[in-house]
């Protein structure tokens, strides 16, 4: 599936930089090889497990690096290293995650650096925290919703 441009600037430059090779245009693959994977395993699977109760959201890679999105191709996640998430929530919900405190890759616009692995909270309230967070997001980016 080929990533839909126009309604991600943020997204689309940030992993234009960050990819190993310019890409002409952004495809998803489903799984990609080992040695592209830009993301711990363990941290693509805490992402993949944010899906859970999400119609039609789908993890897929992106120049290596973990992605949610819509079946439209719009993008509202993304991980990379073993302790980095992003999501695109709107300004009401910024105050509710736990920000991350292992660093930010400076993925702009409405894009917030996350805690995935939330150390500090017991680990069922951790995940369900992060997938509360993934719902929103998943709801701020739906087409129908956002604006550009």
């Amino acid at each position: 599936m080929r990533i839909d441009e126009s309604d991600q600037e943020a997204f689309v430059s940030w992993v234009r930089e960050q990819a190993r090779k310019e890409p002409r245009t952004l495809r998803t693959q489903r799984r990609p090889r080992l040695e592209d994977l830009r993301c711990h395993p363990d941290l693509c699977e805490r992402l993949h497990a944010t899906l859970i109760d999400i119609p039609g959201a789908k993890q897929r890679y992106v120049c290596g690096f973990p992605v949610l999105l819509h079946a439209d191709g719009l993008v509202f996640g993304v991980a990379a290293g073993t302790s980095w998430m992003a999501l695109r929530l709107p300004e009401i919900a910024r105050g509710a995650v736990v920000r991350t405190r292992w660093g930010t890759r400076r993925l702009g616009g409405d894009w917030i650096d996350v805690d995935p692995w939330l150390t500090d909270v017991p680990a069922h309230d951790g995940t369900r925290r992060l997938h509360g967070w993934c719902h929103a997001a998943y709801e701020y980016t739906s087409p129908e919703i956002s604006t550009p």
